[in-house]
């Protein structure tokens, strides 16, 4: 009978999460065709996010706080490691990624500035360059290295580098915090 629930006899128990999913694997029944069951642990994540440059480092930024990118050479900036882009005649804070993070790097002559947005605050992180978008899991940072600002997780790319994503809303609140 579809729907209704069999009593059975306690046998090891299993964690809270797992009772109502069955085991992985592949589960057929003849008649009625073939399921494929993949158990993921809790801590996985995938997100579509913009592969960018700074120095040699490549950095991943999730692309649903990227609002736009220009090119950093004819967006009228106004100052150095930090200062301020004329964006379609709108102030908005800007700094360079390898600034944000603590970590010199030299420039590129075809610097992008991408306009992410958080919250209320809209600001501009001036990157080397932009290499495509990708779509990254997220493993967590442990030990000295989950506390880097700036930082949300790693992930490995399909060239077998580490990649770090980085931390959004918290670089948008630093970017933002140094402008006023």
């Amino acid at each position: 009978m579809i729907g209704s629930v069999t009593e059975t006899s306690p046998g090891p128990r299993r964690p809270h999460h797992a009772e109502a999913s069955p085991p992985s694997g592949i589960h057929s029944t003849p008649g009625q065709g073939t399921r494929f069951v993949m158990r993921l642990p809790l801590t996985v994540a995938i997100i579509n996010g913009l592969l960018v440059a700074a120095g040699d480092e490549r950095y991943v930024v999730p692309m649903e706080a990227v609002e736009e990118c220009v090119d950093f050479r004819t967006a009228h900036a106004h100052g150095g490691e930090t200062g301020v882009l004329n964006l379609r005649g709108k102030p908005v804070p800007y700094a360079h990624l390898g600034h944000a993070l603590g970590r010199a790097s030299p420039h590129s002559d075809r610097a992008c500035a991408m306009i992410l947005r958080h919250a209320q605050h809209r600001v501009g992180l001036v990157v080397d360059s932009l290499d495509g978008d990708c779509q990254a899991v997220i493993k967590p940072l442990a030990g000295l290295l989950a506390d880097l600002p700036g930082i949300a997780g790693s992930t490995i790319l399909g060239t077998g580098r580490v990649a770090l994503i980085l931390d959004v809303p918290q670089l948008v609140e630093l970017i933002a915090k140094e402008s006023s």
